[in-house]
């Protein structure tokens, strides 16, 4: 079926990397009236994350704040794409739940994404705006692959594997996994 969207997950904290993520957003919005219409949620507190948008210019913006990880799983299967383009991270656990649920991930090219996401992820230089929107592109190309996507769903293990490790969602702890 037709997948429509971007989810990010946003704070204030610099090594998020929220406002060149939104600024790519709305590089890529700005494309094509379709790819402007695209919805983009943004995981996080309503500020910084509203006002850097509007900032950025990314159109259609709405913030998902205290989701349940049934929400956010049911968010992320009907999403084209996830934006993960951090410039650190300790585990990177938002990677895994979005490619159990079948959604690419646009995540940095850095050594701890390319370990937990090396099937279904398009890395990208997370300092390049450009590159970042080009990553869009190819991950909206992955989730128009049906088989391709699919073929990301038996990852669902590793997510339940890392919670058992003890490592929290991200959705519901609200800061960074360590």
């Amino acid at each position: 079926g037709q997948r429509a969207g971007l989810v990010l997950f946003g704070n204030a904290r610099w090594h998020k990397n929220l406002p060149a993520m939104l600024e790519a957003v709305a590089l890529w919005q700005a494309q094509s009236p379709e790819r402007s219409q695209a919805r983009v949620t943004i995981i996080g507190p309503d500020e910084p994350a509203r006002s850097l948008a509007a900032k950025a210019g990314v159109r259609n913006v709405s913030i998902g704040r205290g989701l349940s990880d049934e929400n956010l799983a049911a968010l992320l299967a009907r999403s084209s794409a996830l934006l993960f383009c951090s410039h650190a991270e300790g585990f990177g656990l938002p990677i895994l739940e979005a490619m159990a649920c079948g959604c690419p991930v646009v995540a940095s090219d850095l050594p701890v994404m390319r370990e937990v996401g090396q099937y279904g992820c398009v890395f990208v230089d997370p300092k390049s705006t450009a590159d970042i929107a080009r990553g869009i592109d190819r991950a909206i190309g992955l989730t128009s692959d049906e088989q391709a996507r699919a073929a990301l769903v038996p990852l669902r293990g590793d997510v339940d594997e890392a919670r058992g490790l003890g490592v929290e969602p991200y959705a519901s702890s609200g800061t960074a996994p360590q």
